[in-house]
């Protein structure tokens, strides 16, 4: 079982940091000060290594415990995201339209 490790560097500092990437992942004082970039890149990362977990391929130990996995068997709406600023994309099956709103408007 391969250990997938997140390095960061303190801006300023010769400060390296390791993380696995769900213990970063569960800590939001961490995530909350990534550039949008990092937290893209961070994202992209724990998603694939999620996929890979869910079919067998990977060992994250807390893969099937996460509250916040979406399924979606049915409907014509499918959330696809929700940004920083808490607006909430998804995807209207039936028109294969995109959209983005607050989660009020909704």
């Amino acid at each position: 079982m391969p250990a997938h490790l997140v390095y960061l560097r303190c801006v300023g500092t010769r400060i390296v940091l390791k993380f696995k990437i769900e213990a970063m992942i569960a800590d939001m004082s961490v995530v909350n000060r990534l550039s949008s970039k990092q937290a893209c890149v961070l994202g992209g990362c724990y998603g694939r290594l999620l996929r890979a977990s869910l079919e067998g391929r990977e060992a994250l130990s807390k893969a099937k415990k996460m509250g916040f996995l979406l399924s979606n068997k049915l409907g014509r709406y499918k959330i696809v995201f929700q940004n920083r600023n808490g607006d909430i994309g998804y995807f209207d099956q039936k028109t294969r339209q995109e959209f983005v709103e607050h989660p009020l408007c909704l």
